[in-house]
């Protein structure tokens, strides 16, 4: 799914300039409500409901992890999704501000978000042998290195560097994330919970950027503050992962077939 999301997002960056040099910004609309329309001809073929689950396989009998594992997670989707939001709401106008070449940021953010499709790909593969929250926790980490390298090391360089970095690694904490969440509960609450955490993030993540830029610590405050964001959410994700390493209710051996997050 991520993959997809992905591909997508790098096609729409690909035809945007031309779509709005032919059509204006309202050809981006336009588009969108095109776009949407030919996915609401691929309801009818939905599956109207979930089926019934078999409760006498192995992979239903696993218990569900303590709830407050999964609300933790939540929270630190909150934040993470704040790191994003102000992340890309600030992002080309870092470049703008340090004088770089709109030929040279545009080029830089398109390029780049190919990337994404190679981490997700690695993402994968990375839990199916590794699980998802040691590999989620340590990708929080290295993305808040990156976004702090490109705070304090202004230079066109860097910049480049650490786009390339974070489009490679950041779509991989959707799927770590979601992972998590479908081995820690097995009843799927908190994977349907994750969009709206997510949307949570999406929104006040590009606002406290905002209000870090009228006290007065400019663009790349919006930088520390998304990397602040960041941090905080690999230090919950760091909570819940050894917990659960500790935590004897949630036996790793019994998930072993269904790649367990430990």
């Amino acid at each position: 799914m991520i993959f997809t999301l992905v591909f997508t997002n790098a096609l729409e960056l690909y035809f945007l300039h031309d779509i709005i040099n032919t059509f204006g910004i309202a050809g981006v609309f336009y588009g969108f409500a095109i776009i949407n329309t030919c996915g609401c001809l691929f309801v009818r073929n939905m599956v109207p409901r979930l089926p019934e689950i078999d409760k006498t396989t192995p992979e239903s009998t696993i218990p569900s992890s303590p709830p407050i594992y999964g609300w933790l997670c939540l929270g630190a989707a909150v934040f993470f999704y704040m790191c994003i939001g102000a992340y890309w709401a600030y992002i080309e106008r870092v470049g703008v501000d340090r004088g770089f070449e709109e030929d040279f940021i545009g080029i830089s953010l398109s390029l780049t978000t190919v990337l994404s499709l190679v981490g997700c790909y690695f993402a994968y593969k990375v839990s199916q042998k590794m699980g998802q929250s040691l590999p989620m926790v340590l990708t929080l980490l290295f993305i808040t290195i990156t976004i702090l390298l490109t705070a304090f090391l202004p230079s066109a360089t860097m910049y480049f560097i650490g786009l390339l970095i974070y489009q490679l690694i950041w779509n991989s904490i959707d799927i770590y994330q979601l992972g998590t969440l479908a081995n820690i509960d097995r009843s799927g609450k908190f994977v349907a919970l994750i969009s709206g955490a997510q949307g949570i993030g999406q929104s006040v993540g590009p606002a406290g950027a905002a209000i870090t830029i009228t006290m007065g610590y400019g663009l790349n405050g919006a930088l520390i503050f998304s990397a602040g964001a960041s941090f905080v959410a690999m230090l919950i994700y760091s909570v819940v992962h050894f917990q659960l390493m500790q935590d004897r209710r949630f036996d790793p051996i019994k998930v072993s077939s269904v790649k367990t997050n430990i």
